[in-house]
């Protein structure tokens, strides 16, 4: 076995890396309120409902109905033939109408967390061997150092 001293210079060099987050507020940003136009009849005095929903087919809560065009000879009356309830407009023994139904839209905002980036950068090592130590004849597979 030959002993020697031995220097190994080599450079460790860390990527460009670039974390992104997305953060979803709870915190509504705006409420507004949407009115649309709804026709129900309810023939032979069984009820007939229907769930209010979005632009998106999301079902939406109502907060308010109102008779928009009465189309029964009888008179469609609030909390007596029609009536609404969470996301449902409900008619009943008779009842006719269109109405304006209006639900408050809630925006939710979203916010971008802040950008994480880790620079690149290199690092040069220098390894020296003691004399009188033997070299390592075998190839180095990996090595684990410390951040700069």
């Amino acid at each position: 076995m030959k002993w020697q001293a031995v220097t190994m210079a080599f450079t460790r060099c860390s990527a460009l890396l670039l974390l992104t987050a997305i953060t979803i507020s709870a915190v509504p940003q705006k409420d507004d309120v949407i009115c649309v136009e709804i026709t129900l009849k309810s023939l032979g005095g069984k009820p007939v409902s229907q769930v209010v929903v979005d632009e998106n087919k999301v079902p939406q809560k109502v907060v308010d109905v109102s008779v928009w065009d009465q189309i029964s000879p009888l008179k469609c009356v609030k909390g007596v033939n029609f009536f609404y309830y969470s996301t449902f407009l409900i008619v009943k023994g008779g009842c006719a109408a269109t109405f304006k139904v209006c639900y408050k839209k809630t925006v939710v905002a979203t916010t971008a967390a802040p950008l994480t980036t880790i620079q690149p950068g290199c690092t040069k090592v220098r390894l020296l061997s003691r004399k009188a130590r033997p070299v390592f004849n075998h190839s180095l597979l990996s090595l684990l150092l410390p951040p700069p």
